[in-house]
């Protein structure tokens, strides 16, 4: 336990460093791609993106969840050679995969661009479309998810800080001589071979490291439970599938077809902002440490119990932070756009509404599914499946209706069924914890004098520094009334000092 305490300590360290480090430059890169480019061309860069967003889920069978959830189990059992194999065995199935789809996307591009309305700057830079998107679902597996799994998340946070770096350095060299589409994919598939090559170093670095501790043990590398593996992986699979719909890729799809490039820039916007707030939520940070720790403690002990804890605190910690944050967000969103971006982007304020609801479902979301994943609960995430006709249904009735707004409202709605069918599943377990507690009231009615506070003043901010005054304020507020009126126990309390360098957590 000491051993895993301290690699628990080191990766959230260095995800913190991540973050303080890589949020800033990725707002900082969002403001000046949207202050270079046209609302006709952001939304065609998006829409690239979506692409590639949407192929994840076609081409992942499944796979980077095999590796975030067996990995930590092959290192509790020692089995380091397994940990080769495995991965090297998911790379080569990975490569081929993507391969396959990318030819009948390249196939298919005719149609598919006429379809959704592809401006024809984009029609000459389709191979470079597809060598980003080669890159980027490539390298995933013995990227991120084998580092996090691992926990090395010190290759992972000086990955996370040189990636925007080199993206924002290439925009820049591209904007001396005149930004145009085929300039931005350049750049994209510069800063995805990096990428790509940085995590491929380290990972047959680690494989060296492992293939020495294997040598060192007296018995040869176990047999791998592929049946095992490919069942939970298709799972998986399928419930990565039923996420094309009921996530905001099929939204942006709709969006192009119905209204499209500047509306997909606006339903872009909107929604990337909101993401990019909520990723400075600890529970967006630590999830995969989180993830992983339940899996390792859950071998040691065998008691769902520890999961019961682990889900309940990790959904408040998430609250904790979440609301406050989404909730400050959308009351300076008017100014904040006005300030950082174009004046033009404000009618995204109402997209960004909706999707503050989402994110906070998301975080109850966060710990059901540590106990899902541990449990290897994972056939019932087909569930999701059943939810797409309602999500598609919903968005096509809406869209004509009442525009981007109806597409946003579908999506949230549909996570908010999942959140609730997530609690049915893991009731039906026998694990009868409840996720929402009267101990989450005070983060409530915090976060209801915080927002009371920003919509007060918000008509005073003028410009930068009274923007970051009013959020340095809020925040001290809320955290006072939080010091003041704690909602963790003392049990809480001490389990989150425990993991933290120093006993810092008072609230």
């Amino acid at each position: 336990m000491r051993g895993l305490r301290r690699e628990v300590m080191s990766g959230a360290f260095w995800i913190s460093v991540s973050r303080v480090l890589s949020v800033p430059i990725r707002v900082f890169t969002s403001i000046i791609m949207i202050r270079c480019l046209s609302r006709e061309d952001y939304g065609t860069y998006s829409f690239v993106l979506t692409i590639s967003g949407t192929l994840l889920y076609v081409v992942s069978i499944g796979i980077q969840h095999a590796v975030a959830r067996y990995v930590p189990e092959f290192i509790e059992r020692r089995e380091y050679g397994v940990i080769i194999r495995f991965t090297g065995w998911l790379t080569g199935v990975r490569l081929a995969v993507v391969l396959l789809s990318l030819a009948v996307l390249w196939a298919c591009w005719g149609p598919f661009a006429e379809f959704f309305h592809f401006p024809a700057s984009l029609a000459a830079c389709v191979p470079l479309v597809v060598l980003v998107i080669l890159l980027q679902r490539t390298s995933e597996v013995f990227g991120q998810y084998f580092h996090c799994a691992m926990l090395d998340m010190r290759t992972v946070t000086i990955h996370d800080t040189l990636r925007p770096l080199v993206f924002i350095a290439g925009i820049g060299a591209a904007y001396q001589r005149g930004l145009h589409m085929s300039d931005i994919l350049a750049v994209l598939l510069l800063t995805e071979a990096c990428s790509a090559l940085y995590f491929g170093v380290s990972f047959l670095r680690h494989r060296s490291r492992l293939h020495r501790m294997q040598g060192q043990l007296h018995h040869g590398p176990a047999l791998l439970e592929w049946r095992r593996i490919w069942r939970f992986a298709g799972y998986n699979a399928l419930y990565t599938i039923g996420g094309i719909i009921v996530g905001t890729s099929m939204d942006t799809l709709i969006v192009a077809r119905y209204f499209g490039m500047k509306e997909v820039a606006l339903y872009s916007f909107g929604v990337g902002l909101i993401m990019s707030v909520h990723s400075l939520n600890p529970i967006s940070m630590y999830k995969n440490v989180l993830s992983n720790v339940s899996v390792r403690r859950y071998y040691q002990s065998g008691d769902s119990k520890d999961l019961l804890f682990g889900s309940q605190l990790t959904s408040k910690i998430g609250l904790f932070f979440g609301l406050p944050i989404a909730a400050s967000v959308c009351v300076l969103a008017r100014p904040l756009i006005e300030i950082l971006y174009k004046s033009e982007y404000i009618p995204a304020i109402p997209i960004m509404y909706v999707f503050a609801v989402m994110i906070c479902s998301r975080v109850f979301q966060a710990g059901l599914s540590i106990i899902i994943n541990a449990l290897e609960l994972v056939k019932f995430l087909m569930l999701l499946n059943l939810l797409t006709f309602y999500n598609i249904g919903m968005a096509l009735v809406l869209a004509p209706r009442i525009g981007i707004i109806g597409v946003a409202l579908a999506t949230c709605s549909t996570e908010l069924i999942w959140c609730f069918i997530l609690w049915l599943v893991v009731r039906c377990q026998g694990i009868k914890g409840a996720v929402f507690s009267t101990s989450q009231i005070p983060i409530v009615l915090n976060t209801i004098l915080l927002v009371g506070v920003l919509y007060a003043v918000r008509g005073r901010i003028e410009g930068l520094l009274s923007l970051m005054l009013a959020v340095v304020a809020g925040a001290g507020l809320y955290l006072a009334c939080s010091y003041l009126v704690k909602p963790f126990t003392q049990n809480e309390r001490n389990l989150i000092n425990g993991v933290l360098p120093r006993p810092m957590w008072v609230f």
